[in-house]
């Protein structure tokens, strides 16, 4: 998508606050003060925003996962269509605090949470007494305005998303605290030191909020779709991938989650197949020359034992057949 000024201009997104409530550092992106309002310069709305939208792109394309922060009533259908669309976790309704910096403790909350609505899925909430019922479904109406869009994060953000760097300071400075990167809509009354990635923009207007929220989800989306890209690419080396015998080499690949029996027998035979004499990665033949080999050498011991023990029992024989005959002949 390109963004031309003209679509920026008719949208509002040059239009800041009044002079007296803007903030000296956003002095890099202003235009001019005119009739008591700030202008922003949207040469540099522009060039931020395309330089925000590639980080973006990198960094999903890398795996990373952005958190959506727009608690404003002019951002909060925005932010979760682009959740939505783009599969992130987002915050639309009320930043709680210590939301990163004390993850642990948001994620045991989220864990309870999902537990009540496994059991309202399930039907388990009706079986209860009415009194109990009651007052978890009270407990999950409360739940759900903090934790709306935030169920599939399971561990801190790599990125931070923002809209409005004044009203979500508390979200700012836990994620400058975790050194997390941010990118964010600033207006003139703002610090965009704050930020990574400012974006100077209105963010007090929901048709400027549109044009730019536009322009970055494609921006997400083509992030989406080259990680997808490189999962798929990452089993299977480049100059196979790029060959006629990709599907041979794919055919000869064992399955995913497979793994060598550790008892070193092959599954087929497992225990029965012990008294055949075939182990994994052993033939037949293998087997049997062994076999002999220890034939051979066990055969001269065992002759050498059988001379050893019949020597005494002839000099037996002898014995009592001599003195036999000397009986006899005295006779």
């Amino acid at each position: 998508m390109e963004l031309d000024y003209e679509t920026m201009f008719e949208a509002g997104v040059h239009i800041g606050h009044q002079v007296k409530r803007w903030n000296p550092k956003f002095g890099p992106y202003l235009y001019k003060h005119l009739h008591g309002i700030s202008v922003i310069d949207l040469e540099k709305t522009r060039a931020c925003l395309e330089k925000a939208a590639a980080f973006l792109t990198e960094q999903i394309k890398d795996g990373a996962t952005v958190l959506l922060v727009g608690t404003k009533p002019q951002s909060q259908e925005l932010i979760r269509n682009l959740g939505q669309a783009t599969g992130m976790s987002f915050c639309a309704n009320r930043w709680l605090g210590g939301c990163l910096t004390n993850f642990k403790t948001v994620k045991a909350s989220l864990a309870k949470y999902k537990r009540f609505l496994a059991m309202e899925e399930s039907g388990e909430l009706d079986k209860m007494f009415k009194k109990e019922s009651s007052a978890i479904r009270r407990e999950m109406v409360r739940m759900h305005r903090g934790f709306e869009g935030l169920l599939e994060l399971n561990a801190c953000p790599n990125v931070l998303f923002a809209v409005d760097a004044m009203k979500e300071a508390i979200a700012l400075r836990e994620a400058r605290r975790l050194q997390i990167p941010t990118v964010g809509i600033v207006d003139t009354n703002s610090d965009p030191s704050l930020l990574d990635y400012p974006i100077p923009a209105n963010d007090d207007s929901a048709k400027a909020l549109r044009v730019l929220f536009d322009y970055l989800r494609e921006a997400m989306e083509q992030g989406v779709e080259l990680a997808k890209l490189n999962k798929v690419h990452q089993f299977v080396p480049t100059d196979v991938a790029s060959s006629s015998k990709a599907k041979s080499w794919m055919r000869q690949r064992p399955p995913f989650g497979s793994r060598p029996n550790r008892s070193g027998f092959d599954k087929k035979d497992d225990r029965k197949g012990a008294g055949d004499g075939k182990r994994a990665g052993t033939s037949g033949e293998k087997r049997t020359d062994k076999a002999s080999e220890a034939k051979r050498v066990t055969e001269p011991v065992r002759k050498e034992a059988s001379t050893a023990t019949e020597k005494p029992k002839a000099e037996a024989k002898a014995v009592e057949s001599s003195s036999a005959s000397v009986a006899s002949k005295e006779e």
